[in-house]
């Protein structure tokens, strides 16, 4: 498995019936206990995540960034509400300092924490994203 393939560690396991409404299908990538621990320790180093046009439409909509470069964070946090919004995830912050998703739902986060030992996987972050509006 390549880190080119998706911008999303996590596999998603939720069908379209499952996700809240108006929430979008999230990026697909197997889970893989070693493939995140490659990625916590950095040996692999995944793109960042691809902005959807309604999070870019959203931008353009905010009338405090006319004329501004959006902060990161805040592209961020559109696009982790887009993809993810209304679920639990886990993510991990590279140290080019964008955001990966490195398990969603409680099942993959489950295995992320047993079986990812504590010094690889201290970074991680829970995240629960607002549903996307």
């Amino acid at each position: 498995m390549r880190p080119e393939d998706s911008q999303s560690l996590a596999q998603t396991t939720t069908d379209q019936a499952d996700l809240p409404e108006g929430a979008a299908s999230p990026p697909v990538r197997e889970f893989s206990i070693q493939y995140v621990r490659d990625v916590l320790t950095e040996k692999i180093i995944p793109e960042p995540m691809v902005v959807p046009p309604e999070v870019e439409e959203c931008v353009k909509r905010e009338p405090l960034l006319r004329n501004k470069k959006p902060p990161r964070w805040l592209i961020e946090l559109w696009c982790l509400m887009f993809y993810y919004g209304g679920n639990i995830i886990a993510t991990f912050k590279t140290k080019a300092g964008h955001k990966v998703v490195v398990a969603a739902g409680e099942v993959e986060i489950k295995a992320l924490l047993q079986d990812v030992p504590y010094e690889e996987n201290r970074h991680v972050c829970i995240e629960f994203p607002e549903p996307w509006r």
